[in-house]
């Protein structure tokens, strides 16, 4: 079976302009990357749901070509973004860098697990890529920052409602196409999947809705763990 998600997300990325920062990480509506307007709600949530303080040392998973990640730059101490497309790390060291971000190509828990850095974060962030988490690959990512990193709260934005998927697609879905990680939309989830998991692992978790005006704000819901 292709992995549709690697297609979406690496092969499809090196296709768009190299200035095209919005499309090449599907920031789009309708094929058009969205205002400035969209970026500016989506950067709200995110200050709002980590609690940034000028301290804060963020590892942003999935960071794509630093798009995001670096309109906060100026607001915390230090950033690593992890991403596991070569091209879009590299569109992210040659338009997004400065003095206080690190950006690594691998798998995040290759990452994590290799740099001797890694305590030293205290925040996370993983915005619209936790979809592409498979279970096995979430659990061991849950279990790896909650005994072996110092990081306290995490954003994960952008999360596939399964509660409101058949509205979305307009047809019946089948659990195993919902729970399909590599598919072009990757795995829908309920709030009590995160409910159950933080429990286990001594977390606290809050849920938010994105204003009316956010392009994806339907099907969609943020999560905040913290501990």
């Amino acid at each position: 079976m292709r992995d549709l998600s690697k297609y979406d997300y690496e092969e499809r990325a090196s296709e768009q302009d190299r200035d095209d920062y919005w499309g090449q990480v599907r920031r789009t509506v309708k094929g058009r990357p969205v205002g400035e307007d969209q970026i500016e709600l989506i950067c709200d949530a995110i200050k709002c749901g980590l609690d940034l303080s000028s301290a804060d040392k963020i590892i942003d998973v999935g960071c794509g070509n630093g798009a995001l990640i670096y309109r906060f730059q100026k607001d915390v101490y230090k950033i690593l973004g992890i991403d596991r497309s070569d091209y879009l790390i590299s569109v992210a060291k040659e338009s997004f860098q400065a003095k206080n971000i690190e950006y690594i190509v691998g798998d995040v828990l290759s990452v994590l697990k290799s740099s001797i850095c890694v305590r030293e974060y205290n925040k996370a962030l993983l915005y619209g890529v936790f979809s592409f988490f498979d279970d096995e690959l979430a659990l061991s990512f849950f279990e790896y920052i909650t005994k072996k990193t110092n990081i306290r709260r995490l954003f994960i934005g952008n999360v596939r409602d399964r509660l409101l998927a058949e509205k979305f697609y307009k047809r019946p879905v089948s659990a195993s196409e919902l729970d399909d990680s590599k598919s072009s939309m990757g795995v829908w989830r309920t709030r009590e999947y995160f409910t159950e998991r933080c429990e286990r692992l001594n977390w606290k978790v809050e849920f938010s809705k994105m204003p009316k005006e956010f392009y994806a704000n339907e099907y969609y819901f943020d999560v905040c763990i913290h501990r």
